[in-house]
This record gives structure tokens, C-alpha cells and sequence, in this order.
């Protein structure tokens, strides 16, 4: 440092920042954290207040469908559900895309689709089923091994 003395200045609120200036972090953690607590009765209220909030935005979603109804339709609990789960999640991991092809049409080939056609009062849900019937359908048709059994087929008749 060029300067080896303090420095003092008249005005107070300059001086307390001189003061504060390369203080170690143990010494402004000390000074600060009496400061940041929270009294008991304040953070009861903002519990509150946040239930209250939470509250109020799930009965005003309530019937708009979206993603929700989607995970209510798909929730784990079913094949379909555990399916579309590990797609998204091996999706994540796959770099290239022919690999993610593959994954598509092994996975969406095993779901049993059909069962949630109009399940749902969501047409984003109901959509979303004749979406995933017609791929599974299609990747299964389009599958190497399904046209090798086909061609096998064919020729033997």
C-alpha cells in the first residue's frame, strides 16, 4: 500500500467505509450476521404470507390442465409414466442423434398408449396421447428388426 496510516475524514459515513475497507471475511461475518437474523414472529408471518401465496396460485391453476395434467396422466406410477421418465432422462445424457433416435424408438415402442385417449378434460393431455399412440406406432412399424420380420414374411408367401 502507498499510504501506511489510517485515514480520517469528517464526514461519518465515509469514515465507517474506510473503516470496513479489506477487512477480513471472519471480522464482516461477525459484524453482519446479528444484523440478518430474522425474529421469530417475522419469519412465522413469511411462512404464512409464502402458505398463503402457494395456496392462492394452486386454486387459480386448478383446470387449466398443462404440464400438470400431464404428470397426473403419466405419473410414475404407470409403465407409460416410468417410460416417457426414462427417455427424458437418457435424453439429457445422449450426445448424438442417432442415438437419440434409437432411444425414441425403443422406448416410445413399449407404451401401452391407447388406454389414456381422452382421460383427461386437458386437450393438451388428450393431444399429447394421440401423439405418443402415433409415434410408438410408427417407430414400431419402422423399426430394422420389424422390417426384416416383414420382409421375412412377405417371401414366405
Amino acid at each position: 500500500m502507498l499510504i501506511n496510516d489510517t485515514l480520517h475524514t469528517t464526514s461519518p459515513l465515509r469514515q465507517r467505509i474506510r473503516d470496513y475497507y479489506r477487512i477480513s471475511e471472519s471480522v464482516a461475518v461477525d459484524q453482519i450476521l446479528p444484523i440478518a437474523e430474522v425474529n421469530p414472529r417475522a419469519r412465522s408471518r413469511a411462512w404464512e404470507r409464502a402458505r398463503k401465496m402457494v395456496l392462492q396460485i394452486r386454486r387459480e391453476q386448478e383446470g387449466h390442465g398443462g404440464v400438470d395434467a400431464l404428470l397426473n396422466e403419466y405419473s410414475l406410477s404407470t409403465a407409460e409414466g416410468v417410460v416417457l421418465m426414462c427417455l427424458a432422462e437418457a435424453l439429457l445424457r445422449v450426445p448424438d442423434k442417432a442415438t437419440q433416435d434409437e432411444l425414441i424408438r425403443d422406448k416410445l415402442s413399449q407404451g401401452q398408449w391407447t388406454p389414456h385417449l381422452g382421460n383427461s378434460e386437458s386437450l393438451f393431455v388428450n393431444a399429447s396421447a394421440w401423439g405418443l399412440l402415433f409415434t410408438g406406432n410408427m417407430v414400431n412399424y419402422a423399426d430394422k428388426r420389424k422390417k426384416e420380420q416383414f420382409g421375412l414374411l412377405k417371401q414366405t408367401l
